[in-house]
């Protein structure tokens, strides 16, 4: 039996190298390709890249079963699963973008959303003065991209005691901008990726302090543009 579909089978395994050196080789559809779209491209552009890097890689990933089951395919089914499925798969997962190359804050926004959500490029992250720095740009100019509100939710607002660090400074630093900062502990289910990702990081060997955050207990701001 298997050796009745062994020339279907080769083909398909031809065919899935070909593609795979091809998505490779083609700029922005890279596998490892993770670098963040720049916002000086707009939220628009970010997606339209992060849809075809998602339909590429599911190409490379379903052409071979293509091959092999063409006989049972119709032109509606092959459309559905080869367009359809990652384009809604991609619109829902919104992409990563960032001002520069050494950005240490990624933004993040639902394509129809005024609300940009922040988060640190690495899990233990300190807020430090760049970062303070990148806040206050990203402050002033997302507001040209059609943003009204800035969300960052993270335990590092904590320190290592459990206790609210000061946010006196950044509530200074916004108020010369006209912006607004509230702020308030996140809710148990907010953020469950981040929470997700931390935990992965977190090296149990090594001792850091940093790596004592306790990663259950978050904190939420939002600036008001």
């Amino acid at each position: 039996m298997l050796l009745h579909f062994a020339p279907q089978i080769v083909l398909a395994f031809i065919a899935a190298l070909i593609v795979a050196n091809t998505i490779k080789a083609t700029q922005n559809t890279r596998f490892h390709y993770k670098t963040p779209t720049r916002l000086q491209q707009g939220f628009v552009y970010a997606k339209g890249i992060f849809i075809l890097r998602v339909i590429a890689l599911w190409l490379c990933l379903s052409i071979p079963l293509y091959i092999l089951f063409y006989s049972v395919l119709t032109v509606w089914g092959i459309f559905i699963t080869l367009v359809g499925c990652p384009a809604i798969a991609a619109l829902i997962i919104t992409p990563e973008l960032n001002t520069a190359p050494n950005a240490k804050l990624v933004i993040t926004k639902p394509l129809l959303s005024r609300t940009a959500t922040l988060h640190l490029k690495a899990p233990y992250q300190d807020f430090d003065r760049q970062t303070y720095q990148e806040l206050f740009t990203l402050v002033e100019c997302l507001p040209q991209y059609g943003i009204k509100k800035i969300a960052l939710n993270s335990p590092m607002f904590y320190d290592t005691n459990g206790k609210l660090r000061s946010m006196n400074l950044l509530e200074k630093g916004l108020n010369k901008q006209n912006a607004r900062l509230s702020h308030s502990p996140a809710r148990v289910f907010d953020c469950l990726l981040g929470k997700i990702s931390m935990l992965a990081s977190r090296d149990k060997q090594k001792h850091i302090k940093k790596h004592n955050v306790t990663l259950l207990k978050w904190h939420k701001i939002v600036i008001t543009l």
